[in-house]
């Protein structure tokens, strides 16, 4: 059972990926794209955030609430992520570690939400 939302495997891992995405915006020919910077950065932050809010609501309704916003903005770092590769920010490789780790973190995001959707208990999809 998770006592703080630094628990939460959604919330490692959206972490994990925030810490990536802030080292790799911090590259000369990224930092130059402030609103490709901005943009990712605010949508990762909104992943994080959100899945910490929703813990501390403490209801169910409120924190699946919360983790539908943050599975959206996993997936808008997910776009930002090919929009990095097509504008040649990310190596292949990168691009390939920070998608895996995204999806990662919205199969963490899903599996929790279908917990909190279902009452407290597990639904099978």
């Amino acid at each position: 059972m998770a006592r703080t939302h630094r628990d939460l495997e959604t919330w490692k891992l959206a972490n994990d990926l925030r810490r990536r995405i802030y080292q790799f915006t911090t590259r000369p020919q990224v930092a130059k794209d402030v609103d490709y910077c901005r943009q990712i950065r605010r949508a990762i932050n909104s992943a994080c955030s959100n899945t910490s809010e929703g813990f501390y609501k403490y209801k169910h309704p409120q924190f699946a609430h919360s983790m539908r916003v943050a599975r959206g903005e996993l997936g808008e770092v997910i776009d930002l992520l090919n929009a990095a590769m097509q504008a040649g920010y990310l190596e292949p490789s990168e691009h390939d570690e920070l998608t895996a780790l995204a999806a990662r973190a919205l199969a963490a995001n899903g599996g929790l939400l279908n917990y909190l959707e279902g009452n407290g208990k597990i639904r099978s999809q």
